[in-house]
């Protein structure tokens, strides 16, 4: 092929190996969550339940809110490439809106059932921050749940849920969670705490 770039092989590769990085993440986030609500029993049918779809026993967040249909977020993750470069303090407070994070949650949000009207939450790794952050635009009562965050509230735009976007670390926002499966039911218990 002689109009082919000559790194045209090598790009697939890295968009390869990207996918399967976020695929290993993703996996990590729903084995936490799990943990994290005291669902680590629901681990081999929701493997199950993903092989019989695609041929691959993964943990998924697809699966998950099937499994799940009530949790009170409706989740994905991403790997924003060179994140903590475009991440960096001055970027978040001078220029939040165009920042990758915010348009691959934008992509995100658009791909969201019209019937859902929950809340949504983009969940990516950060170096250094344990178990990521996510961007999501769910309310937080400060006083009751003290930690630091990044709210930015947008002006005038059209939008699909809340008018703010808020970022922090995953385990903190999971901290203001207070869902519970409810033994012997399909019925979930959920409170904002």
């Amino acid at each position: 092929m002689e109009n082919e770039h000559p790194l045209s092989g090598f790009r697939a590769d890295i968009e390869q190996l990207r996918g399967e990085q976020t695929n290993a993440y993703e996996e990590k986030i729903v084995g936490y969550l799990l943990s994290r609500f005291k669902l680590t029993k629901h681990k081999v049918t929701l493997l199950h339940k993903q092989r019989e779809l695609t041929g691959s026993a993964r943990l998924t967040l697809g699966q998950f809110h099937n499994e799940f249909p009530d949790f009170p977020t409706y989740l994905a993750v991403a790997k924003i490439p060179y994140i903590a470069k475009d991440g960096k303090v001055d970027k978040l407070f001078n220029r939040f809106p165009s920042r990758k994070m915010v348009s691959r949650y934008e992509e995100l949000v658009e791909s969201i059932p019209e019937e859902y009207d929950g809340q949504f939450g983009l969940i990516m790794p950060w170096p250094y921050v344990s178990r990521g952050v996510i961007l999501h635009n769910d309310q937080v009562s400060v006083p009751d749940h003290p930690g630091i965050r990044i709210v930015w509230t947008r002006k005038g735009k059209a939008r699909k849920f809340a008018p703010y976007m808020i970022l922090e670390p995953l385990p903190q926002y999971l901290d203001t969670l207070r869902w519970q499966q409810k033994e012997g039911s399909d019925d979930d218990e959920i409170r904002k705490g």
